[in-house]
Parts: C-alpha cells; structure tokens; sequence
C-alpha cells in the first residue's frame, strides 16, 4: 500500500513515516497542496493524509482539488491538523471531501487505524466536478472564513508564545546575543549590563568593541568555526572590555542558525568574573599565609602585601602605615605613585603625624569606598602624596585589624573611574585583616628584641659601675651607656 503524506511540519512527517513504514506501507511526501497535486500526477497512492494550514495551497483546497480528479477522487483522504477552530474546520473539511477529521492531538498510529477502517469499508465516492457553483461558493466560503479563523487564533498562539519566550530571554541570568556579519542583531538587558551598556547601544555594533585586544583573534576564530558549521568545543572563555574601561571575563557558547535566509551566530555569555576572582583570592590568600610566616620586618609585609594586592585589585598609587591607637600616630611603612608612567617609592611623606579624616573614618568606621567622576580636586579630608597635582578617581581605604584592635591603615588607589566596588572593598579589608596577625606579631618580636637590648645595657651598666673606683668615672659610665 502506497500513502501520500501532506504536511509542512518535518516532525510530523517524520512520525507518521515510522508509523505508516512500520505497517509495511510506502511513503510519499509533499510540503504543501501544490506538492502533492504534481506528485499524484506521477505517482498514484492508495491514501492520502493532510495538514491544513500549509504554504501555497492549504488542506481544505487540497482535499477538493483531489476530489475532482478524475484519476484519483476516490483516494481514501484523512486530515490530520493541529486544529484552533475544531466544530468549523471539521465542517469544511468533511464538506471539501474528506473521510475523517482527525487532530494532532490523537497519536500518529491513531491515523494509521482510521486509514485502515476507510478502506475497509471500501466507501463510493462521487466526483465533485459536478458541483453547483453555488455549492462550490459556499463550500470556498466556508474555507476561507475557517482559514481566517485559524491564522487569527495561530497569529495570537505566536505573539503569545514570542512574548513569553522574549520575557523568558530578558530576564535571564545570561546575556544572551545574536550576531550577523560581526554585528549584534540582539542582545538582551543582562548582556548589555554586564558590558555597563544597554542593548539600544550595543544592537548594530561590532562584536569586536567588547571585546579586549589581546584577545580578537580568538573572538574571530571562533566566529569563523560556527560559521564553517564546526562543533562547539569547549566553551572558551574571553575577556570582555567593560565601557567604563575594565576588563570582564566571559565564558561563551554559540550555535550555528539562520535569520531571513543568512547564516547567524546566537548564543550565550556568563559573566564569571567574580568567580575567577574569588578563585584568584583564594590562591593569593594562601601565598599570603606562607610569606607572611616568613617576614620579618614591617617593611618585608608591607611588601608583599602591596604586590599580592596590586595582583588582585590592580592599583596606581598605594600607602601602607601602622598606627598606635595609644599614642593616635601613623608610621609610614610605604607609599608608591604612578607618576610620568612609572611607579615610584614615596615613602616618608608623611609618618609620626596624626591621621587624616580620611583615615580617621576608616579607624572609627570601617573600610571606605571612593568613587569620583568628572573634573576632580583633592578632597579637604585627604593628605596628598606622590604626584600631588593628580587626584584618585578610585580609592579603597581600609583599616588592618588584628582581631578589633586597629594596628595599621592601607590605602590603593586607581586614576581610573570606577575601578573598584562594593566585592573588591570586603574583599580587601579580608585581605588587610589577614595581614594584622604579622604586623602584631613582628611588633612583639621587636619589643621583645628592645625590652632584651635594654635588659643587656642595664646589666652592662651595673657591672661597670661596680667596678668604677670615683665617682667622677662612675659619671663618665653613665654618659657613655646613654649615649
């Protein structure tokens, strides 16, 4: 038995195909009306099945066209649709001819039965080229006002599921894009966020603005991969170029598609900036542990500090002070600058004087964040150092505390807007605190050294004047010793 299945639908295709093959059946297709009608001219078929809506000429003609053939009118012919308007479609179809209305609703092998009961009943079918034209207006009437129908209900079922699926989009976690000829035709509101943009801005531009330098050419390899039509690997990760001027990392992944006939890249991008971060400061947390075991001056922390923190936050300019809250005085341990494109010690600035505000808040209230935009002057609270022309867009000011007790003050700044944030000042302080332990611990080893030097002196001291025959050379000890 031969079948001629009908339908645009190539799932639908597929499933009735097994389902009629698996019965020992020989299957024909046709992706529309006028598929079908060339195919029966040179290739008869025992039964038909169709969709309705279809491109160029929908089920419901079909179905008549067939039935004033003179060849093939008495083909047994089921329609099986997604239907939207069940009583009027069931109406026109069994009016244009056909033997049984079945929707998709129903399981293919549904369709197969249904087949096998028309043809068993063997049914006589007259010729509809006979038809009145009245009849035939009607019956045209009644199709086109079902078609109507469908494609309103079909039209809403698309906005509808466009909509969900565009509110489902914009409100992912993940930036997802769509890109042709290396521009975006799509991005949504996370993607844009993530790159300190919006989507307006970015829609039309080249891919390659977000994306930072040393990294383009593996953003256009990838682009030429998907375009050859190669798998995905693993998702590469680049680095993105925020537009405030600093760099995110991004792990993407991407599809070949295609849009109005031309090929298109859709895919999607994560953010896992804080994530390579957090993995970066767990790592330099651990280096941190081991060197500042090691240490041995105030200077020798101060040092690995200061370069364990340009790594993670990046910094143009520094300052790293203890502070004795018992005497309210900072000791300067170091201070760098960047100045004419090279960092500089400017260390002994300032040291033995009283906090600024500035870092008298830090003292009092914890760590401070300072974001500045637009033309910028030194602020009353601060006490300039390095290059004193050229203010901080960024500064991170935070204290180093051993358990409560404050015993330093440590500062990075950036001439860069925005360069840090809320993430990059806890984790600071975290990293300050961390180092609190060393400078107490170093401080104790240099006054217990002190307390030891004094006892040696005062013994020294005493045996000498012991010895001492006048008191003119006892005199002359004491002179010697406080000297």
């Amino acid at each position: 038995m031969k079948v001629l299945i009908v339908d645009d639908n190539l799932i639908n295709l597929k499933l009735l195909r097994a389902t009629f093959e698996q019965d020992k059946w020989q299957v024909f297709e046709a992706g529309d009306g006028v598929e079908a009608l060339a195919l029966l001219q040179r290739q008869p078929v025992d039964a038909i099945v169709s969709d309705i809506l279809m491109p160029n000429m929908d089920g419901y003609r079909f179905c008549h066209e067939v039935r004033r053939h003179p060849q093939y009118f008495q083909v047994p012919f089921i329609v099986y649709t997604g239907t939207y308007n069940l009583q009027n479609d069931e109406a026109v179809a069994l009016g244009a001819g056909a033997d049984r209305f079945l929707t998709k609703e129903l399981p293919a092998r549904m369709v197969l039965k249904a087949m096998k009961e028309v043809l068993q009943k063997g049914v006589t079918r007259p010729q509809m080229e006979g038809a009145s034209t009245l009849e035939e207006l009607s019956l045209i009437k009644s199709h086109n006002e079902s078609l109507v129908q469908n494609l309103k209900i079909k039209n809403l079922e698309i906005a509808t599921a466009e909509a969900k699926f565009r509110a489902l989009v914009e409100q992912s976690i993940a930036g997802i894009y769509i890109i042709q000829d290396e521009k975006f035709v799509y991005v949504n509101p996370q993607l844009a966020e993530s790159l300190g943009t919006t989507p307006e801005e970015m829609i039309g531009g080249s891919i390659y603005d977000y994306v930072f330098p040393e990294d383009l050419e593996l953003a256009r390899q990838t682009i030429r991969d998907r375009l050859k039509g190669l798998p995905p690997g693993p998702h590469p990760l680049v680095r993105g170029r925020h537009k405030r001027g600093r760099i995110i990392e991004i792990q993407t992944h991407s599809v070949l598609s295609e849009i109005a006939g031309q090929p298109a890249i859709m895919g999607t991008m994560i953010d896992i900036t804080e994530r390579k971060q957090f993995e970066k400061r767990m790592v330099a947390f651990a280096d941190l542990g081991k060197k500042l075991g090691a240490a041995k001056t105030a200077k020798d922390v101060g040092e690995t500090i200061v370069e364990l923190a340009d790594q993670l936050f990046g910094w143009d300019c520094c300052s790293l002070n203890l502070y004795s809250p018992e005497t309210n005085r900072i000791e300067s341990i170091l201070s760098r600058d960047l100045i004419d494109g090279r960092r500089q010690d400017v260390s002994g600035e300032f040291g033995g004087n009283e906090p600024s505000p500035r870092a008298k808040r830090a003292i009092d209230e914890g760590a401070q964040l300072i974001l500045r935009k637009g033309d910028l002057t030194f602020s009353p609270d601060a006490r300039p150092y390095g290059d004193k022309g050229r203010p901080s867009a960024s500064i991170m000011y935070v204290p180093i505390r051993d358990d409560t007790r404050v015993v330093g003050l440590f500062s990075i700044q950036s001439y860069q807007e925005d360069a840090y944030t809320q993430a990059d000042l806890d984790a600071f302080q975290a990293f300050a605190d961390h180092s609190g332990g060393a400078f107490n611990r170093i401080q104790a080893e240099q006054a217990q050294v002190r307390m030891a030097r004094q006892n040696e002196i005062w013994s020294q001291l005493g045996q000498k004047l012991n010895a001492a025959k006048t008191a003119v050379e006892a005199g002359n000890i004491i002179i010697q010793i406080a000297d």
